[in-house]
């Protein structure tokens, strides 16, 4: 009996999954990708859409949670994920969500793959809602026209993750250290917080779920959970029966899709309402406004200023800077910390070559200017250490613009 990994996902996310779907099938048509996960088999069961595939190693978030990755892994990993993205890009579509939870690592191996494509896009849009805090890019923060250099960005700031086990930016320890409104911990949100949506939210997905033994679909049985998301819990099941043929063709699962999304309109009363402060503002509420902006004051900390014409850009750029390209709630710049002293910092471990080695990494990922974000160097993720060229300087985006108002 066959090992897979069976992705469950939520009644209430159909949308999700027919686009996992469509684009793991689009980027399987532009040849194979081993860095990819590998999707052996869509269907759907009993309300929910189901998507199986291999399995490989646990995720690289519970990796790093036990202990970081050496200088050897990290390179690997960074090595084996460039080529899934290079691969995805070439196909027409940008990952948006590169993070640790998000790869599939098998430390005995260090095979590595690129898991989760349902947030994939071939279509991005300024203003869009686009990666996971933690690793999100300036110019989504900012609501500047993004473009695939997005990937580069998150995977800079999972090289960092994957050496130290800690954030290479935490908007929100930054916020709990300025505002009593971020100061509690999971067990002390203000009851007002918890809007009766929250609640109705995780009964409906307490009760949606599965319990090992479970047979599903008349195919697989479920053995033990492998983790829970946003939009769906995923198992390691069995295929007990191999020979059940289940409809999985895109036509069938488009028609429980729409039919998944009539369902969901009629219980809310009518077409789901657009969100006015993420249209607006790029955030969902005045804290997430202000967790953007301690966001932004993390980068500038880390890299420099931003470049003026990306701020120039920005659909939500006044929410942050002045007509003359300054912080509205500084408070006084920051005093500058650059990716080096944080990796010496954070990593003791790590020799000061390796530290000067993922500097320019991790700084060449995260590039503020988005189009010179690029490939690392191919001599950079060689081991062992190469020769390396001396760091450049803290930031090479120039100087704070004399005024923005050319933009309005």
């Amino acid at each position: 009996m066959n090992q897979i990994a069976l992705k469950i996902q939520r009644r209430r996310s159909p949308r999700s999954a027919i686009n996992e779907i469509g684009i793991v099938k689009a980027v399987g048509r532009h040849g194979a990708c081993g860095s990819i996960i590998e999707l052996k088999e869509a269907f759907f069961h009993d309300g929910h859409f189901c998507l199986a595939y291999g399995i490989h190693g646990r995720s690289l978030d519970d990796e790093i949670s036990q202990r970081p990755l050496t200088v050897r892994q990290t390179l690997s990993v960074t090595r084996q994920m460039l080529a899934a993205l290079r691969h995805l890009h070439a196909a027409g579509f940008a990952h948006t969500d590169v993070k640790p939870d998000n790869i599939l690592y098998d430390r005995r191996t260090g095979k590595a793959k690129l898991a989760d494509l349902g947030s994939a896009s071939s279509k991005l849009s300024a203003g869009d809602s686009l990666c996971t805090r933690e690793f999100t890019p300036p110019e989504v923060l900012l609501g500047a026209p993004p473009t695939p250099a997005i990937d580069y960005w998150s995977l800079g700031c999972t090289v960092f993750e994957m050496l130290t086990g800690g954030l290479l930016f935490d908007p929100r320890s930054l916020a709990a250290g300025k505002y009593q409104e971020f100061y509690f911990t999971g067990d002390d949100v203000p009851e007002d917080d918890l809007h009766e949506s929250v609640a109705a939210d995780e009964a409906e997905e307490a009760a949606e779920q599965y319990l090992a033994g479970d047979l599903i679909a008349g195919k697989y049985q479920l053995q033990k959970e492998l983790g829970q998301g946003r939009y769906g819990t995923v198992w390691a099941a069995l295929t007990v029966h191999p020979e059940v043929t289940l409809d999985g063709s895109y036509d069938t699962l488009w028609k429980h899709c729409c039919e998944q999304e009539s369902l969901k309109q009629a219980a809310a009363g009518g077409p789901l309402p657009q969100r006015v402060w993420q249209k607006e503002k790029g955030a969902d509420d005045l804290r997430d406004l202000a967790l953007n902006h301690e966001h932004l004051l993390q980068i500038d900390r880390m890299f420099g200023p931003l470049p003026p014409a990306l701020i120039l850009s920005g659909t939500f750029r006044t929410s942050f800077f002045t007509p003359e390209g300054r912080f509205r709630q500084a408070g006084g710049r920051t005093v500058p910390e650059s990716c080096a002293s944080r990796l010496h910092a954070e990593a003791p471990q790590l020799p000061a070559v390796e530290v000067q080695r993922f500097a320019q990494i991790i700084g060449t990922l995260c590039h503020l200017d988005p189009a010179r974000r690029s490939e690392v160097d191919g001599a950079w993720l060689r081991y062992p250490t190469p020769a390396l060229p001396a760091l450049g300087k803290r930031s090479a985006s120039g100087s704070r613009p004399e005024k923005l108002a050319a933009a309005g």
